[in-house]
């Protein structure tokens, strides 16, 4: 038996507007309020009714983007690829984005209802949902970016297209220490966050590893976002420490340009005194002081892979697939050998 608002309400001890709130990612509600609302959802497969006026409509030849995190510059770049894809296949998308603090989970069955939507693209999300959790999607979904390396549900349940992140961490590591550097440092977003960032931390242990490098948790840093700023300030803070490195492996590009800027401000030099590689291949890190070195994801053919498995689904073409996008190296200025 399906609940209603009213009865999350009152199984939360919250009122009905917080649950809204909650539903819409209000800033004002509190962690703990939020962890609590969430868990009677995700406990009783609560579904949002927000589009039930549409629900009497025929379905619309429209697919949906559920975009985790608005300001992730990596995801932005991808979404003139996944409309013109969307397009040239017959459907309109539907574009909606989430916050970081959001459960894909929780917001992709409301957004389905809502557009009345054929299928669904999540683009970026965590890495540990349930069989239980994405049973609530009615549509064909499409995990992009990401794929359920932490989770219960076996790969037979659900379609996928990402890079290898632990591969990623491994090859970026493995080029610093093929150029010198053994005091290598990780700026990370948080290397126990079950996501993209574990894997690469993952990443950045393997290699240091297999090279017999002593891994020193001194030089592994969490930012707790993926934001310039923070990027920024916690390579101030490792400077300040007073730990040596030559080096700087982080989790993007973005997070690699705050890094620069945060050495630079400190009188340390990119390459001479330091180096730094990121990951992504964003546009923007073709045009930083120096160029930076980076890990290239395959955005374009990530998003237009996406669209090709989940139109698939829909038409019953296929059955569920996962697909590894390959990375590659670019060479830029802000690496240096050291040997």
């Amino acid at each position: 038996m399906s609940i209603t608002i009213k009865d999350v309400a009152r199984l939360s001890n919250v009122s009905v507007s917080t649950v809204s709130r909650v539903l819409n990612n209000n800033p004002s509600v509190s962690d703990e309020v939020r962890r609590r609302v969430s868990a009677v959802i995700k406990e009783h497969n609560f579904v949002p009714h927000e589009g039930r006026a549409n629900l009497a409509k025929p379905k619309t030849n429209a697919i949906g983007l559920l975009m985790r995190g608005a300001g992730n510059a990596f995801f932005t770049g991808m979404v003139m690829s996944f409309e013109r894809e969307a397009a040239a296949r017959g459907y309109s998308l539907a574009v909606k984005q989430i916050g970081e603090r959001e459960d894909e989970m929780i917001c992709a069955p409301a957004f389905v209802k809502e557009k009345n939507l054929k299928g669904i693209i999540l683009l970026g999300g965590k890495f540990d949902f349930s069989k239980a959790e994405t049973e609530r999607i009615n549509a064909p979904f499409v995990c992009c970016t990401f794929t359920n390396s932490f989770g219960e549900i076996r790969e037979s349940r659900y379609s996928s297209i990402c890079a290898d992140d632990i591969g990623i961490g491994f090859k970026a590591v493995n080029h610093l220490i093929d150029n010198g550097h053994r005091r290598i440092a990780a700026l990370l977003r948080n290397t126990r966050d079950k996501s993209i960032s574990e894997l690469r931390y993952k990443g950045y242990e393997k290699a240091l590893r297999e090279r017999s490098i002593p891994i020193d948790d001194k030089l592994v840093m969490n930012c707790g976002d993926y934001s310039m700023k923070n990027a920024y300030e916690t390579t101030l803070k490792l400077i300040d420490s007073g730990e040596k490195f030559t080096a700087v492996f982080t989790g993007s590009d973005i997070m690699a340009i705050g890094a620069i800027k945060a050495l630079f401000d400190r009188g340390i030099a990119v390459p001479d005194d330091c180096s730094v590689i990121g990951v992504d291949g964003l546009e923007s890190s073709l045009y930083c002081i120096p160029t930076l070195t980076t890990m290239v994801q395959p955005a374009e053919k990530m998003a237009v892979g996406a669209v090709d498995i989940l139109d698939r689904l829909i038409k019953g073409e296929c059955s569920y697939r996962h697909i590894t996008a390959e990375v590659r190296l670019r060479e830029g200025g802000s690496v240096k050998n050291i040997l």
